[in-house]
């Protein structure tokens, strides 16, 4: 009977042990990031040994060390998309979207553009604004997917509602002209307004442009529209 006893003690430890692991992980996460804001050298031991048991968050600090360069570290563009890899695969957010860049831009690897559009479009479902953005620009000049100018929009105005503020323009821009949408000046007012709220130059000019072809009843729209409109920051899915 003794073997059956161990056995049922062995299970009554495990979760507990599994508890222990998890509290050493966040632990040493926590230093890992820690070390790697105060530009310690220490960070790289101690992140390299959680990313190598494969801790996205840890893996996608060892992207951002060899793709900035980090006390002792080079620049190594191989490495960071190695790094970056690694964590996008185990589902860290910004890792898909800074892998889809690596792709995009070719950078440790072979520019290709529908494997960066793949990482760009998980990083965007998830809620990441600067993903939903390069998704809309993919859709928009037809690169790594087919041209849809109604999915650019789309991905746009998703951007947009979280305070990307290239996106607010290029989704008054799409009112204006009716480009993968219907056209609406209101709309396109509002966008531009805000955009020029956030220091975007060129969108208080295309506000001042529109403004001369709007109807009493567009304006009054868009006012309505300014008022009531808050940013909706999503909630990222790590």
């Amino acid at each position: 009977m003794r073997p059956f006893y161990l056995w049922i003690v062995m299970i009554l430890l495990l979760p507990a042990s599994l508890v222990h692991a998890e509290e050493d992980h966040k632990a040493l996460l926590q230093d890992c990031q820690v070390q790697y804001s105060a530009n310690s050298p220490l960070a790289i031991a101690v992140c390299k040994k959680l990313a190598e048991k494969d801790v996205p968050a840890a893996q996608k600090i060892m992207g951002d060390m060899y793709f900035w360069g980090f006390t002792s570290i080079p620049r190594n563009y191989e490495q960071a998309a190695y790094w970056y890899k690694k964590a996008a695969v185990n589902d860290d957010v910004e890792a898909q979207y800074n892998s889809g860049v690596m792709y995009e831009q070719g950078k440790g690897m072979p520019v290709d553009y529908a494997r960066a559009f793949k990482w760009f479009l998980s990083a965007a479902k998830k809620g990441y604004a600067p993903a939903q953005f390069n998704v809309a620009n993919m859709f928009s000049k037809g690169a790594g997917v087919a041209q849809d100018q109604q999915e650019a929009f789309h991905w746009y105005q998703k951007a947009a509602e979280q305070g990307d503020v290239a996106a607010m323009f290029n989704t008054g821009n799409r009112y204006a002209i009716g480009n993968g949408t219907g056209r609406d000046f209101a709309k396109a007012y509002m966008w531009y307004h805000i955009a020029a709220e956030q220091g975007v130059g060129v969108a208080e000019r295309s506000k001042q442009i529109l403004a001369q072809q709007m109807s009493e009843e567009d304006m009054a729209r868009a006012e309505a529209f300014i008022r009531g409109w808050r940013p909706n920051p999503a909630i990222i899915r790590k």
